[in-house]
């Protein structure tokens, strides 16, 4: 088989519904923040903090001032989710991860070699989410699992990772495993979902 031939792929990308809950909930502070330093009429006592009208109305002012610069990077983020989808393949002597530009966004690719990775290791991320960690010759590669399809492509990704680092190839066997895993998750779901709850 030829080493370059992509054997498993999985696509790379932010969760662009939790991207559109964190946009509308940045935009309705963003308004709070405005209308409080226009039409902010009294002062107010923050946890003993006596401001004064004017203080107050400073006070929002400059924070609606901050917080549209990251309304602006979570717009473009936004975009930029329906505009680049990154991937995460693998092929039997190498592995292609996303190069991410400053939002997190994909910018590009990396493809690290086998014989390159130093180590791999899955780390707690985000509440139940994991990130992979991948060191090689050049640097540090994190993948967190919520960028990922499913949690079946994680573990498969995390299987083939696996395999890239300690036999040096993605072996058939480390490839059957992956695909295993994703099918007993499938199941597992499937078996949950289905279960009558026994009274």
């Amino acid at each position: 088989m030829p080493e370059n031939v992509i054997l498993r792929e999985f696509e790379y990308r932010p969760n662009r519904i939790a991207l559109l809950v964190l946009f509308a909930l940045a935009c309705g502070g963003e308004g709070l923040f405005c209308y409080f330093a226009i039409y902010a009429d009294r002062g107010v006592n923050v946890n003993g903090l006596q401001l004064t009208r004017h203080q107050f109305r400073v006070s929002m002012g400059a924070l609606a001032v901050i917080s549209s610069v990251g309304l602006i990077a979570l717009a473009l983020s936004l975009k930029l989710s329906f505009i680049r989808i990154g991937r995460i393949a693998f092929t039997e002597k190498s592995i292609i991860v996303p190069k991410l530009g400053r939002l997190g966004i994909p910018s590009g690719e990396i493809e690290i070699s086998c014989d390159e990775i130093v180590s791999v290791s899955r780390q707690p991320f985000m509440g139940q989410a994991e990130v992979l960690r991948i060191e090689f010759d050049h640097g540090t590669v994190f993948l967190p699992s919520n960028m990922l399809p499913s949690r079946e492509a994680f573990e498969a990704s995390s299987v083939l990772l696996q395999a890239a680092f300690c036999d040096r190839a993605i072996t058939s066997a480390a490839l059957s495993e992956s695909l295993i895993s994703t099918t007993d998750q499938a199941q597992a779901v499937n078996h949950e979902v289905h279960t009558p709850n026994k009274l």
